[in-house]
């Protein structure tokens, strides 16, 4: 049995530490650096932390890893442990951590999994910050035990909704973001300040974007993202958003007024990127583009 081994089985055996109190200690012991020479399953140790240990490994290849050819073979093996099916197909009680902390996380990071590793052309981000403020919603609020599994979990849906495309369903998610989430950022901070023009309504600068793809959120969640995703298609989801606000301030727009206002590379077609979005009915009713001469005229808001 491997150091690491060794360590986890003394914290999993311990009779003194709470469910909630080995699982943040193995979070501590267990690292990209070592994870690799913890062997699993543990026979000493039952299959609920068994479960954990595999969510960990998961976690920690998924923010930190280059390499993420082991992660289809863990699912798998994942998938086929009985305690986990029990636990995913029944009901948890939050008042049960352990449950809920190997609920919330295995399709925390299953999603994450399937949404930007396994098609990382996929771009119905919106769906993936669904299924999380799902998960959420499942969590107490107001427990402190479950403090970090909320942030965490929220941290992504910001880190979302800061480069998804416009969709219409984004003022739920920046009401949630709004009142729900607390956010632990400090009040000069891209982030913060991209927060607060998104919700009144005003226009990203491109620069402010950047600074916040830039942003340590502490969790490698961009690390991933950046890694997964198009550029150019973060950067016509920013695109998307802004020219959608647009249309509360102008009736009609040359195209070449939005390069500019925008300082939008030439390499970016803005004349198909709102072409999609009248096809996606992302623009009011009735824009159209006059293509003879250069203009987006938007339609009324019904």
């Amino acid at each position: 049995m491997s150091s690491i081994s060794r360590d986890v089985t003394l914290i999993v055996q311990s009779t003194s530490l709470s469910d909630f109190q080995k699982i943040k200690q193995l979070k501590s012991v267990v690292t990209i650096s070592n994870v690799a020479e913890l062997a699993l399953p543990i026979s000493e140790i039952d299959d609920s932390y068994n479960v954990i240990l595999y969510l960990i490994r998961i976690e920690l290849i998924i923010a930190h890893s280059e390499d993420y050819s082991k992660l289809p073979d863990l699912f798998r093996e994942l998938s086929l442990v009985p305690y986990l099916k029990n636990i995913n197909s029944s009901s948890v009680s939050p008042q049960n951590f352990k449950e809920t902390y190997i609920k919330t996380t295995y399709n925390d990071n299953l999603t994450d999994y399937q949404y930007l590793i396994q098609n990382p052309n996929n771009r119905k981000l919106l769906d993936l910050i669904n299924k999380k403020m799902l998960l959420v919603s499942n969590l107490p609020s107001t427990d402190e035990t479950y403090h970090d599994l909320n942030r965490l979990i929220n941290l992504k849906i910001l880190e979302l909704f800061i480069i998804s495309s416009y969709d219409f369903r984004k003022k739920n998610i920046l009401k949630h973001l709004q009142e729900d989430m607390k956010l632990d950022t400090d009040e000069s901070s891209p982030v913060t300040e991209l927060v607060d023009l998104l919700a009144s309504g005003r226009v990203i600068p491109f620069d402010l974007w950047q600074k916040a793809l830039s942003s340590d959120f502490g969790n490698n969640y961009y690390f991933l993202i950046r890694r997964c995703m198009n550029t150019s298609q973060l950067i016509v989801n920013w695109l998307e958003n802004n020219i959608v606000l647009l249309s509360k301030y102008y009736i009609s727009i040359k195209i070449s007024k939005v390069y500019q206002l925008f300082h939008i590379s030439s390499d970016i077609e803005v004349e198909q990127v709102i072409l999609d979005m009248v096809v996606h009915k992302k623009l009011p009713t009735n824009s159209k583009i006059d293509q003879i001469e250069g203009i987006l005229v938007f339609g009324q808001e019904e």
